[in-house]
């Protein structure tokens, strides 16, 4: 019966790894976006000071958006939102663009305010009208998200994604590629959808590279190019993202755009699974049970099987299954 169980096992290791990477995925992991978000202010350096705080208190506009910012980052202070929230809403009143787009974004997420999504939207328009990028993008999201009382436009919600997109905001133009790639809002278009991904890579967007990566190897909206996807895969991984380093080791696995790799694709099977993808821990599990590349370890291979279980991952619960009973219950 284990014999059995290890020779399905054996089979679904084989062919696991080429189907998983050449999944199109459009959304991006929610773990990975985290390492991406837009920060709270465009200059990171800025760290909460006496100075600043005075310059604050005496009226200056940039002071008062900055110190607003500290509070709501915990930069060079403790994270305060309903401090943030009183000096935003004085840079607010004072038609300071971003300080109103931060402003909507606290009502719209309930940082340090009750959240109101109308109140939100008050304030990016403001924002989005006097020309902040990410107030058009926030503000376009919110519209065809519907949730408040005048988000029913979907025209509207695409013009100010698309306003931002052909402004350069990165942001707007993952969304808007997604948009296409899924038909929401606009006509589906796949070739759109890849040239509008494609700009957002290029300015370093980590989840644009990555899907960028997708796109190539599957040949969504582009001829399929692994070579490509590679290329545009190594970008993300460098910056963390787990999905493209389980797909660089994909690639390596199973020889697609480069030469048949073992040690290469272990080496980014581990990454991905140390920054706990799924797969790349079903697949080391595979790698160490039968001893591809490496030597065979049934208690590295269980480690990893359950790593991948405790996620969810039925083909890794079913492999523990082929394991003697004291290496599958190690800890």
């Amino acid at each position: 019966m284990l014999n059995s169980i290890s020779l399905i096992a054996l089979v679904i290791i084989a062919k696991a790894c080429t189907s998983y990477c050449q999944s199109p995925i459009v959304d991006f992991p929610a773990s990975e976006y985290e390492k991406q978000r837009i920060q709270w202010s465009n200059d990171n350096s800025v760290q909460y000071s006496k100075q600043l705080a005075e310059k604050a208190e005496q009226g200056d506009p940039l002071a008062i958006h900055n110190v607003a910012i500290c509070y709501l980052s915990g930069m060079g202070v403790k994270k305060d939102y309903g401090l943030a929230v009183r000096w935003l809403q004085k840079g607010a009143d004072m038609g300071i663009a971003n300080s109103q787009q931060e402003l909507g974004r606290c009502y719209k997420e309930g940082f340090g305010v009750s959240k109101d999504l109308d109140i939100a939207y008050a304030w990016y328009l403001k924002a989005a009208e006097a020309g902040d990028l990410d107030a058009q993008n926030n503000l376009g999201i919110l519209i065809l998200g519907g949730e408040c009382n005048k988000c029913h436009d979907m025209a509207e919600g695409m013009k100010w994604i698309n306003k931002a997109a052909e402004s350069g905001h990165p942001q707007a133009q993952f969304n808007l590629a997604n948009f296409y790639q899924l038909g929401k809002g606009v006509t589906q278009n796949p070739n759109t959808a890849f040239e509008w991904m494609k700009k957002a890579a290029e300015q370093g967007d980590m989840r644009s590279e990555y899907n960028l990566g997708v796109y190539y190897l599957t040949g969504t909206g582009t001829t399929e190019n692994p070579q490509e996807a590679l290329k545009w895969f190594v970008k993300a991984a460098n910056k963390g993202s787990a999905s493209a380093q389980n797909n660089i080791a994909s690639l390596y696995y199973n020889g697609t755009g480069v030469s048949k790799d073992l040690k290469e694709a272990t080496k980014w099977f581990k990454q991905a699974a140390v920054n706990g993808n799924a797969e790349a821990q079903y697949m080391l599990g595979g790698i160490y049970y039968n001893g591809l590349g490496v030597e065979k370890d049934e208690r590295e291979a269980a480690k990893y099987f359950r790593l991948a279980a405790d996620q969810g991952h039925q083909k890794a619960k079913m492999y523990l299954m082929s394991l003697s009973p004291e290496k599958a219950n190690e800890h």
